[in-house]
């Protein structure tokens, strides 16, 4: 599956979740994607991360829909860096599902434009 893929398949999901029942400004989409990248420094200042074998094992509980795997989430990776870094994609997609963007193309040719570019894109940092 795609990006492309994935975003619609998100969009799907949440317009069947009810985020979409009350429309929403591409402003207030955007804050809720912010709002996640700070949930996720919130995080790192207070030393949240997740094992990889901990994310792997949710993984494989979710697949095989172990009555455990939502417990299990909860304790070993909910609310960790990487689970808002996972948010913030999650929320990104969704919004380019919504706004029926390819975003693989616009992926692609970004980083066919970036690779052009100088070193630090002529900048200091």
């Amino acid at each position: 599956m795609n990006l492309t893929e994935l975003s619609q398949r998100i969009h799907a999901g949440n317009v069947e979740r009810g985020f979409y029942d009350h429309p929403a400004t591409f402003p207030d989409r955007c804050m809720l994607i912010v709002s996640e990248i700070s949930e996720a420094v919130e995080a790192h200042r207070n030393g949240r991360t997740t094992e990889p074998t901990d994310v792997d094992q949710a993984v494989r509980m979710a697949a095989l829909e172990m009555a455990p795997f939502v417990g299990f989430f909860r304790d070993k990776v909910k609310d960790t860096v990487e689970d808002e870094i996972a948010d913030a994609i999650i929320r990104l997609l969704d919004l380019s599902g919504y706004m029926g963007i390819n975003i693989d193309a616009h992926v692609a040719a970004k980083l066919s434009y970036n690779a052009t570019r100088p070193r630090l894109h002529g900048k200091a940092y």
